[in-house]
């Protein structure tokens, strides 16, 4: 699960496909075994979720890790207070999408914010607060990163707001026979579970793991130029390893 090329290995590697075993444990626990698709049926619906997330820090090639800086997530070099700063990730399936391809909705700070791709001719990586199913999912047994009394608070889940009452007055100026004017469309809550755009396909080479944004097919995680995390070709993808925690 979760295989292909590794982007660390250099022009025209192909490696053979390597079983993540992690991720197999994450999405057994999440989605119960895999069934074969004769079992299953094109038409069987997705699992409900469940189980807890994985939890992880992620390192380039150059050992850099991610802290988040301005609303950004930037490699930086793991030395004196930068080792604290560091941000640890949560992981869980996508049950909607093809479970081979490792499909992860990744988020930090608990699961407050998530990562998200935004499609067009360039594609662009941003940081999303809010909550939704996947948004409790992350938030599920995070673990402490370093002084408790600094984590930011959580985002609230966000909640459709009540419907408006249309006064007796304002009926009675309404449309033709006295119909009430149309209520504006309330607000429906954001499912990450079914997002595709907060959904990244992780890839396992046998020693790093690389992350495709399934709404922008070929757009990679990447700290090339080593500025801040953000969206690469193929060519430019990065190689991360993966620590859990």
């Amino acid at each position: 699960m979760g295989v292909s090329a590794e982007p660390g290995a250099g022009p025209g590697a192909a490696p053979e496909s390597v079983i993540d075993p992690d991720m197999e444990a994450l999405f057994d626990e999440f989605l119960g075994k895999e069934l074969s698709p004769e079992l299953t049926g094109p038409s069987a619906a997705p699992p409900l979720p469940r189980g807890r997330p994985h939890h992880f820090v992620l390192r380039d090639t150059e050992q850099r890790g991610l802290c988040l800086r301005g609303g950004r997530l930037v490699p930086t070099p793991l030395q004196g207070a930068s080792a604290d700063q560091e941000e640890i990730f949560s992981a869980v399936p996508n049950p909607h999408l093809e479970r081979r391809r490792c499909p992860l909705i990744v988020g930090i700070r608990g699961g407050s914010q998530a990562l998200s791709c935004t499609p067009g001719p360039e594609p662009r990586l941003q940081l999303v607060v809010g909550g939704g199913a996947a948004g409790g999912h992350l938030a599920m047994g995070q673990p402490k990163r370093g002084n408790p009394k600094a984590q930011p608070k959580a985002a609230a889940p966000l909640t459709p707001p009540p419907p408006r009452t249309v006064p007796p007055e304002e009926r009675s100026r309404g449309g033709p026979r006295g119909r009430a004017p149309a209520l504006p469309p309330r607000r429906t809550r954001r499912c990450w579970s079914c997002s595709r755009s907060c959904t990244f396909y992780k890839s396992f080479g046998g020693s790093t793991h690389s992350f495709e944004a399934a709404a922008c097919p070929g757009a990679f995680l990447s700290t090339a130029g080593g500025q801040e995390l953000g969206l690469a070709p193929p060519h430019g993808a990065t190689g991360f390893y993966l620590h859990r925690r």
